[in-house]
This record gives structure tokens, C-alpha cells and sequence, in this order.
């Protein structure tokens, strides 16, 4: 596909050959869409538990370097440290007999929330990560999830580390031409200027591509020579990924 080839390096986690990796993106958008309405519904700390365990195995089933994994964790989990403390500070209910001054109902919500984000966000990385931002893309684009939510995704997914790249550049420029970043009006003012210039060029550059496109016939589709058929063998997986998170959440409603 047209888009894979200049950001082969950026979406290294799609990249491999467990069964995840082979698996069709619009089974695992499918499954996905499961799995995280089941784990949405738990509510008690051992069902939360049992599901972060399930993304865990899902991450080594894809073969994800748990390294990697762990470091795009972190923003997510200093989030969730966060909560515990505003939580255990200011929600009402009994204190802890250790702690006085944290809550334990907050606490309890809290700790409730950052194992299901976590285990939520393994079974993103497991699953969706997996597939190339192009692949899910079309796969969206396949399951009707809308055609312009799909374009908007892919087109993206490539401008944005255009932009990035061309403020990297303007950057570069100004600390050649003895830019020296200080806590000053003239710093914030400088920064304030490659932000604008990185705005305009990156308009200009988004309408040269567009009209190069128009030129080669682009008609609001983006052409791949992927099959449109799936393996039974892949929705039988599927299927199979999909039944611990439901039993997880049937057995936690039943008991709480």
C-alpha cells in the first residue's frame, strides 16, 4: 500500500510473525471491540486482576518486547498514580485503618480503574498494534465504520510525523543560528514563531500532496492489493480470545 512504505519504522510493534500478526485487522477490530466492552463492565478488583493477567498473555501471545510495551505504559500509569492520590485524598467514605487520611472507597476505585486501563491498553497493544496504521485503516473502511473516519486515520497517521520532522528542521535552523533556549520573553516568542511556521508549511505541504494525489486519480479510496477474505482457523481464534474476558466479566457480575 501507498502509505506503508515511508513508515515502515514507525509502527515497529506491527511487525512480526506471531498469529496475531497474521491475524485479519478487521477480526481483531471485531475482537477488540469485544474484549474491551467485556472488561469495561468489571467492577471488582480480582475480575480486574484477572483481566490485566489476560492482556499480558495476549502481549507475550503477540510476541510484543514486554520492554517496549512497559515504556509506552508509563504516561497511562503516572495518570493512574495520580488518581490514587487525588482519589484517596478527596473521596468520601471510611479511612484506612494504616493511612487516616486516605479514603478507602477512593482508593479501591482507583486501584479498579488502573487495572482495567492497564489491561485495556495490553489488549490494544496486543491486538491493534499489531496491524500497520494503513491495515486498520482499511479494515475500518471494510467493516463500514465510516470512510472519512478511516482517510482521516491513515492521512493522520502520515502528516503527523511530517510535522514533527518539520519542526525538528526549523529547530535544527534556529539553534544553528545561535538560538539559545532560556526561560525569557524572546524564547517563548521564537518558539511561538516555529510553530506558526511549522503550521503554514505544513498546510502548503498537505495541499501540494492532495493535489498530487488528485493527479493519480486518487478518488477518496486508497487501492491495496491485501486479499478481502479471512481463514476460518483466524476466526476460530478470534473466538477463542474472546471468551476469557466474557467469562471474567459474567463471573464478576454474578459474584458482586
Amino acid at each position: 500500500m501507498m502509505l506503508d512504505e515511508p513508515l515502515a519504522s514507525r509502527d515497529s510493534l506491527s511487525h512480526g510473525a506471531s498469529p496475531l500478526h497474521q491475524m485479519d485487522a478487521r477480526i481483531k477490530i471485531l475482537t477488540v471491540a469485544v474484549c474491551l466492552i467485556a472488561v469495561s463492565a468489571v467492577q471488582g478488583l480480582g475480575a480486574g486482576l484477572a483481566a490485566l493477567l489476560f492482556g499480558l498473555g495476549l502481549t507475550r501471545l503477540a510476541c510484543q518486547p514486554l520492554g517496549r510495551v512497559a515504556v509506552r505504559l508509563i504516561p497511562a500509569n503516572v495518570f493512574f498514580l495520580g488518581l490514587i492520590l487525588v482519589l484517596g485524598l478527596t473521596y468520601p467514605g471510611p479511612a484506612l485503618a494504616a493511612v487516616p487520611w486516605l479514603s478507602q472507597d477512593g482508593l479501591t476505585l482507583a486501584l479498579r480503574i488502573g487495572l482495567k486501563g492497564n489491561a485495556l491498553l495490553l489488549i490494544f497493544i496486543a491486538l491493534l498494534c499489531t496491524s500497520s496504521v494503513p491495515a486498520l485503516a482499511q479494515a475500518m473502511r471494510r467493516l463500514r465504520l465510516g470512510r472519512k473516519l478511516s482517510l482521516l486515520l491513515a492521512l493522520t497517521f502520515r502528516q503527523l510525523f511530517l510535522v514533527a520532522e518539520e519542526f525538528q528542521r526549523l529547530h535544527r535552523a534556529a539553534l544553528a543560528r545561535g538560538f539559545v533556549p532560556q526561560c525569557s520573553r524572546h524564547t517563548y516568542r521564537t518558539i511561538a514563531v516555529l510553530f506558526g511556521q511549522t503550521l503554514l508549511r505544513s498546510l502548503a505541504r498537505a495541499e501540494r500532496i492532495h493535489g498530487a494525489m488528485l493527479l493519480r486519480g486518487f478518488n477518496g479510496r486508497f487501492r491495496t492489493l491485501d486479499s478481502d477474505t479471512w481463514s476460518a482457523s483466524q476466526a476460530v481464534l478470534a473466538s477463542a480470545l474472546c471468551i476469557p474476558p466474557v467469562l471474567i466479566t459474567l463471573h464478576d457480575r454474578l459474584t458482586w
